[in-house]
């Protein structure tokens, strides 16, 4: 796990076998590094790695979802995620890996200009 907030945790008695702490939000030369790690740590028989970065949404609640700040994160993470892409590719790993990118929520701007989260607009049944 990398970047990730309470990752020496145990979760049903597991603790993962790499943990690098949360330690930065806004740092892409971090994630990136992270992202390179994953794969070296796949290429050695790893199974699963996870990796957290929170910039996005961060900025997004500070800023707005249509800031140009964030804007420029998405663009940037959009490269570091295809350099990762390119590397799993190098290694002859990309055809065999499962990729998931997740959100924790999506962000809209309302008509009177305030930031809200998708999740309190669903009606969930």
């Amino acid at each position: 796990m990398y970047n990730w907030l309470p990752c020496n945790l145990a979760f049903n008695g597991v603790t993962p076998e790499k943990c690098i702490p949360y330690s930065t939000w806004d740092n892409f030369e971090k994630f990136q590094d992270n992202l390179n790690m994953a794969v070296d740590d796949l290429s050695s028989g790893v199974d699963l790695v996870m990796i957290y970065f929170g910039y996005i949404d961060t900025y997004g609640h500070t800023v707005g979802p249509e800031s140009p700040t964030v804007a420029e994160g998405i663009e940037r993470a959009d490269k570091c995620l295809g350099a990762f892409f390119d590397k799993l590719e190098e290694k002859g790993m990309f055809d065999r890996a499962n990729i998931i990118l997740v959100s924790d929520h999506g962000i809209i701007v309302n008509p009177f200009g305030v930031t809200s989260c998708l999740l309190q607009k669903i009606h969930w049944v």
